[in-house]
């Protein structure tokens, strides 16, 4: 016969103790995932989507200059913003936070963004 484990009022309590902790976390992860859920309906995605569209309609197939501009921000993060300019107009298309500045980390950004909008990479005279 396998030995039985000796239940003490300790052991039991603690057991109910870590079962009650084990609900609460489950608890806290279904709250968050609701709250997450609403965030992205309450966030129109679609109307997002509608206004990269409206960009890439505006900037396709034209002469763009890519103007990349890195700051610091209140928190001492690193961010980057990108603007399309094309024929006197200047959009800010892209706000990326960076853990690290760097030509690579640049260099990926721009490539990022030439392929999301179909730029050529030719340059045509």
């Amino acid at each position: 016969m396998p030995p039985t484990k000796k239940m003490t009022a300790f052991s039991h309590v603690q057991e109910i103790h870590t079962t009650t902790n084990a609900i609460k976390i489950v608890d806290i992860k279904r709250e968050m995932i609701y709250d997450l859920l609403e965030a992205w309906v309450s966030a129109d995605i679609q109307s997002i989507y509608k206004q990269i569209e409206k960009l890439r309609d505006e900037f396709v197939g034209k002469p763009v200059a890519i103007i990349i501009d890195e700051v610091t921000d209140s928190c001492a993060r690193s961010v980057v913003n990108v603007l399309f300019s094309y024929n006197g107009k200047s959009k800010l298309v892209l706000v990326e936070f960076l853990q690290e500045i760097n030509n690579t980390n640049i260099g990926q950004l721009v490539l990022r963004i030439f392929y999301s909008f179909n730029f050529s990479m030719a340059y045509n005279i």
